[in-house]
């Protein structure tokens, strides 16, 4: 059989081209497979340093990448966690209020361009005047420049004659704190303060703006609660099955099981301690690493309820603090462009000591999930990010044996020098590797030893205790970033009660 010219070149050029791209595979595949290594790797010095736990889902496209769970879900169950595992999502939860915002805006049941006073109720508006609804707008809620501000019960209320106001209790100890048990209760908390600016002036994050655009939604749509509408019409329609609202007792059963922080030694929490409300600022959302996943590629992709016309309204950002964590703030999403050019989606969330963290790059379609139980961990999942996007990234430190002497000479009571904020003693407390700061009024934090860095509490905070001439430990300074905070001194020793 006589072969022709073009055939004689073809069939070779083909196979060629065939060999070269099953070595260009190959080569994908091993520098992705490289890519789990090296978020491995990485991760796993942080589990065994005690300072993570939780889930990581990595995709590129419709390409799984990454899909692991590290550390506990629950410590005292010894149950690991999973991509699976329920947990709190924090403020990265406001993207599903403005999804349902965007929902009733596309059938015409309100319109973002309006003066809030016009959804919310009239009783609400005369209870706080100050809340200027005849001006603010309901973008200016999503966009977080209503002026308004954040709203997380920071500033604690005056009680007169013995009344103390909504949103706020006395717990066991007799300490004043916030019992919020309905979104009301969460409204009325963030607008104690006092605005922060005008309407429209700027950028100021407001988690009172997100619990408002929730009241607008159950004003709109009756009888339905702001929990309720999200479960119909956005977490079951995508097939989000493990994701819904702290709520019923049920529900807390479910989810107790995997609230345990890492750090908050020696009282861990407990999901069964959370309030109990239905927030648009994202508490209490529960959520796992797959659901979020498995939402965030069907939104990115224009298949989420609202299809693209959400995407087309995050564009249309705001501008924010060009020097902050929010260059530009569109619906529930940051939005950002690195050196390089390349467009970034994000959000972060905490609530109490969970936390997640969320990154989309549309030219790449990378999308980055991570979900955890323990708190303040945006600084190594930039380094996450850093191994995904092949930028350099150094290793974390690995903690080392302590030792049971060497940490015995810590243990003790802790006075305030003269030349700082902080007036409460501190008693110094082990369990088992993490010494326990426990500050009174100021707050409880567990450190863990590493090499280098002394004692850290969490990401960028470190002790560094200090001795006299003769090594005794005479007190210590706690730092934030390398800048001295505040210092203590010892003033008397107590036995390591681990």
């Amino acid at each position: 059989m006589k072969i022709s010219v073009l055939a004689r070149w073809y069939i070779p050029g083909m196979l060629l081209f065939i060999l070269l791209s099953i070595a260009a595979a190959m080569r994908t595949a091993t520098k992705e497979h490289s890519l789990a290594d090296r978020v491995n790797e990485y991760v796993n010095i942080l589990v065994d340093n005690n300072e993570f736990s939780g889930s990581i889902i990595i995709m590129r496209g419709d390409e799984l990448l990454l899909r692991e769970g590290y550390g506990l879900a629950n410590r005292d169950m010894l149950e690991l966690f999973t991509p699976e595992s329920k947990t709190f999502i924090g403020s990265s939860a406001k993207q599903f209020t403005a999804l349902a915002i965007m929902l009733l805006q596309q059938r015409g049941v309100l319109n973002i361009a309006d003066v809030i006073a016009k959804y919310l109720p009239a009783d609400l508006i005369k209870e706080y005047p100050s809340l200027r609804a005849d001006v603010i707008t309901i973008h200016q809620l999503l966009t977080h420049t209503s002026g308004l501000a954040k709203g997380t019960g920071d500033i604690a209320p005056e009680i007169i004659d013995g009344v103390i106001p909504r949103g706020w209790g006395i717990d066991d100890a007799g300490t004043l704190c916030c019992q919020l048990n309905s979104l009301d209760d969460a409204i009325a908390i963030g607008l104690m303060a006092n605005p922060v600016c005008s309407p429209g002036e700027r950028f100021e994050y407001s988690n009172c703006g997100y619990n408002l655009l929730a009241k607008i939604i159950e004003t709109v749509v009756p009888g339905k609660t702001f929990a309720a509408f999200l479960q119909e019409e956005v977490f079951w329609p995508m097939g989000m099955s493990n994701t819904f609202f702290d709520q019923l007792p049920s529900r807390k059963v479910s989810v107790k099981d995997y609230g345990l922080s890492t750090f908050v030694s020696p009282h861990d929490y407990n999901t069964n301690c959370a309030d109990s409300f239905f927030s648009g600022a994202g508490e209490n959302l529960i959520s796992t690493a797959d659901d979020f996943a498995r939402w965030l590629r069907a939104f990115f992709t224009g298949v989420s309820p609202v299809g693209t016309a959400w995407l087309e309204m995050m564009n249309a950002a705001v501008p924010a603090d060009p020097l902050a964590e929010f260059p530009q703030y569109g619906y529930g999403w940051v939005i950002d462009k690195l050196d390089t050019g390349e467009m970034i989606y994000f959000h972060n969330g905490a609530m109490n000591h969970f936390s997640s963290f969320m990154h989309y790059y549309p030219e790449t379609e990378t999308l980055i999930v991570v979900v955890a139980n323990t708190s303040m961990v945006d600084d190594y999942l930039r380094d996450i990010d850093k191994i995904v996007r092949g930028k350099d990234y150094a290793l974390p430190a690995s903690t080392k044996p302590i030792d049971a002497e060497a940490v015995a000479r810590l243990i003790g009571t802790y006075e305030c020098t003269g030349d700082t904020e902080s007036t409460q003693c501190c008693t110094v407390k082990r369990k088992g590797n993490i010494l326990c700061f426990d500050m009174g009024g100021d707050g409880m934090f567990g450190c863990f030893y590493v090499p280098g860095a002394a004692w850290r509490c969490n990401v960028g905070i470190d002790v560094l205790f200090t001795s006299n001439e003769l090594g005794q430990i005479n007190g210590f300074e706690w730092k934030q970033h390398g800048v001295l905070v505040f210092k203590k001194v010892m003033s008397s020793i107590a036995s390591d009660d681990a």
